[in-house]
C-alpha cells in the first residue's frame, strides 16, 4: 500500500514569489535529507559519510508517457519495481525544454539565468560553476559520467568534477545530420558504465548515466517496436527499451550488494510534445508535456513506496544530494582545495542565490 505525502495550501492563497521560491527550493532537499536520516536509524556520522550515488537521467521523458505515472504509458516494469521501495515524485518541473541547459540546472542546482546556459548549440557552462560532481569528488567520491548524446560533450563544460567522462562518439553514432543526431544507445551507455564500474578501485563513487534514446528519431530495438506503428507508439517503445536497460543496471549492481550503500536517483531533463498545441518534439513551448518529468529516488534504507505530491523542480535535486553524501563538504573544500572552496562560497545553490 502506497503512502502519500502532499503539500496543501488554502484555496485562494497568494503565491508570493519569495515564499514560493523558498518552498520549492527546500522541498526536495528536505525530503532527501530528513526522510533519509530519520528513517535510517544509524549513527549520524556513519549515515552522512559513506554513501554512493547513481544518478540516471532519461532524456526527453514526459512523466505521463511512463506506466509508473499513467496506466496507458509505456510499460516500465523496472521503474515500477524500483519505486516499490522508494519515493515517487508526481509534480516535477524542468526549468527549460532543452538538453544542455536542463542538465546544467540539474547538476549545479541553479537556474539558466545563473549558469548562463540557455540553449544547446553555442552555450558553455562557465568554469566558475560549481557542479554536483565537484562537490562529491572533493568529498572523496570517484566520479564518472556516461552520456548518450554529444550535446553533453565535455567541451561544453558539463564534465567539471568528473574523473572520467565518456563522451567518445564514432561515425556509427550519427543518426542524422544534426547535433542531437549524434547519439549512443542505452545499452552502449550501460556497457561503458559497467566497464568503468568493474575496474574502479574500492571506495565511494558517483556515477552519472544519461540515456538519450527517447529523443528523435524514435527507433527502438525490434522487440520494442509496437504492432501498430505510430509516432507516440515508437516514442513509448524507446522508453520501454530504456526501462529494460535500467533494469539491467539495477540488477547488475544488486548482485554485488551495491544498493545497501547507494542512493539511486532517476529523473529526466525535459518532456516531449506529441502534437499537443501543434508541436511535435520540444523546444518551442513550455506546456506541461514539455516540462513535466519523472523523479524516483531509492535510498539505502528500503521503505514502502511513498508518493510525494508536492511540487518540486529539477533545480532542487543538487540541493539535497550533497548533504546526504556528506555534511562536511564545505569544511573539506575550504581545507583541501582552494579552487573548489572559492566555488562553494560564490556558487553554492541556495534559496537566495539561484538566478
Amino acid at each position: 500500500m502506497e503512502q502519500e505525502a502532499s503539500s496543501n495550501r488554502p484555496p485562494g492563497s497568494i503565491r508570493k514569489p519569495i515564499l514560493l521560491s523558498l518552498v520549492l527550493v527546500a522541498a526536495l532537499a528536505a525530503v532527501i535529507v530528513s526522510i533519509f536520516f530519520l528513517r535510517e536509524g544509524k549513527s549520524t556520522k556513519a549515515a552522512r559519510e559513506a554513501y554512493n550515488l547513481v544518478f540516471i537521467s532519461i532524456d526527453t521523458v514526459r512523466d505521463d508517457a511512463l506506466q509508473l505515472y499513467n496506466p496507458n504509458g509505456a510499460p516500465t516494469p523496472s521503474l515500477n519495481r524500483i519505486s516499490e521501495n522508494g519515493y515517487v515524485f508526481t509534480d516535477v518541473i524542468a526549468q527549460v525544454p532543452f538538453t544542455l541547459p536542463s542538465h546544467c540546472t540539474m547538476l549545479t542546482g541553479t537556474y539558466p539565468m545563473k549558469h548562463l546556459v540557455q540553449e544547446n548549440i553555442k552555450a558553455r557552462l562557465p568554469d566558475k560553476a560549481l557542479t554536483l560532481a565537484e562537490l562529491l569528488k572533493q568529498n572523496g567520491h570517484q566520479t564518472a559520467g556516461f552520456i548518450g548524446s554529444i550535446v553533453l560533450a565535455a567541451s561544453v563544460g558539463i564534465s567539471q568534477g568528473f574523473d572520467q567522462y565518456d563522451d567518445v562518439f564514432t561515425l556509427s553514432d550519427i543518426k542524422f545530420a544534426d547535433l542531437g543526431g549524434v547519439q549512443k544507445t542505452a545499452d552502449e551507455v550501460y556497457q561503458s558504465f559497467r566497464r568503468w564500474f568493474d575496474k574502479k578501485p574500492p571506495g565511494k563513487f558517483f556515477a552519472f548515466v544519461h540515456f538519450y534514446d527517447a529523443h528523435i528519431p524514435y527507433e527502438p530495438p525490434p522487440e520494442f517496436i509496437p504492432k501498430t506503428i505510430t509516432r507516440e507508439g515508437m516514442y513509448k517503445g524507446e522508453l520501454q527499451y530504456i526501462d529494460s536497460v535500467i533494469g539491467k543496471l539495477y540488477d547488475g549492481l544488486a548482485q554485488q550488494g551495491i544498493w545497501e550503500n547507494t542512493i539511486l536517483v532517476i529523473t529526466g531533463d525535459h518532456g516531449e510534445m506529441l502534437g499537443e498545441h501543434g508541436e511535435y518534439g520540444h523546444g518551442y513551448f513550455v506546456y506541461q508535456p514539455a516540462v513535466r518529468v519523472p523523479l524516483v529516488i531509492q535510498l539505502p534504507k528500503r521503505v514502502e513506496k511513498t508518493v510525494i505530491k508536492g511540487p518540486v523542480q529539477l533545480v532542487d535535486i543538487s540541493s539535497g544530494l550533497p548533504l546526504v553524501c556528506s555534511t562536511t563538504l564545505r569544511r573539506k573544500a575550504g581545507r583541501t582545495s582552494p579552487s573548489v572552496s572559492r566555488k562553494v562560497k560564490r556558487w553554492s545553490p541556495s534559496a537566495g542565490d539561484r538566478g
